[in-house]
Parts: structure tokens; sequence; C-alpha cells
């Protein structure tokens, strides 16, 4: 007779699956790129001499190619402890997700933006909104983790 696992706390890591985590990770990491690539191409497509369509378009893949590895450090040495944190508070909202999203990458693209060596660039406007572009942006990447790794159970 086979004996039932004890019951696990409602934190519990075990009740993530491995297959739900990378999924997560890798959904998150696409969304954060591709939505970063937009950015960034939006940008050339309205600035004045950015070269329009033509050069928004050819900068969309490489943009994204660039940004993958970027977003996906980012989510591994950053989100997943801030993630395994909540888990085990048994916080499992996206919302929550989201604000946490946003709140590290703006931690991150701020604090880089600060501590640039170059004094001008703390002081555009226009690298500010692009921080806070990111920082849309990394609220959507957690919303989309949390929405993977966490999907909502149907009724019947």
């Amino acid at each position: 007779m086979a004996r039932a696992a004890p019951p696990q706390p409602p934190g519990s890591v075990s009740r993530l699956k491995a297959g739900s985590v990378l999924a997560a990770l890798l959904l998150a990491t696409a969304a954060g790129s591709g939505l970063t690539a937009s950015l960034l191409a939006g940008g050339a497509l309205l600035s004045p001499s950015g070269g329009g369509f033509a050069v928004a378009g050819s900068m969309l893949p490489l943009v994204f190619i660039f940004a993958c590895p970027i977003w996906l450090a980012g989510l591994t040495a950053l989100g997943g402890p801030c993630w395994w944190v909540l888990h085990r508070l048994g916080v499992r909202s996206r919302w929550t997700a989201a604000l946490a999203g946003a709140l590290l990458t703006l931690l991150v693209a701020g604090g880089y933006l600060v501590l640039s060596p170059v004094p001008a660039d703390r002081e555009s406007a226009t690298a500010w909104m692009f921080v806070a572009g990111l920082t849309v942006i990394g609220a959507v990447t957690g919303r989309v983790l949390a929405r993977v790794a966490y999907p909502k159970r149907t009724e019947r």
C-alpha cells in the first residue's frame, strides 16, 4: 500500500511545475524583448531623423535578438528571487507580479541611468522617457510571467 505524500503548506515551491516555470521564464523573456524592440523601433519611426519604416522594420529583429539575453538575465537574477519570495508568501496575484516587474525594471534601468558615466544622459528627458517605457514593459513582463506560471483553473 502506497503512502500518501504529506500535505504541502500553502506557500510551497513544489506546487509549481518545472515546465510552468520554464515556460513562464521564456514567454516573459520574449514579451520583454519584443516590447523593448517595439519601443525602440517606434522611437525611430517617430524621430524626425529616424529613417522611417525601413529603419524601424530592420531594427525590430536586431533589437529583439539583443534584448533577449538581457531580459533573460534580469528575469533570472532579479525576477527569480523576487518571484520565489512572493511565491513562498503565497502572493500569486498577477497585479502584484506586474508591480514587482515594474519596480525591478525601474530600479535597474533608472539605476543604470543615474550611475551613467555620461552626465548628459542623466539630464536627458528622452532617456528618462525610455526608462518609463521600460518600466511599463517590466510590468507587462511580470504579469505575463504570473499568467503563465499560475493559470486560472476553469470551474465546471
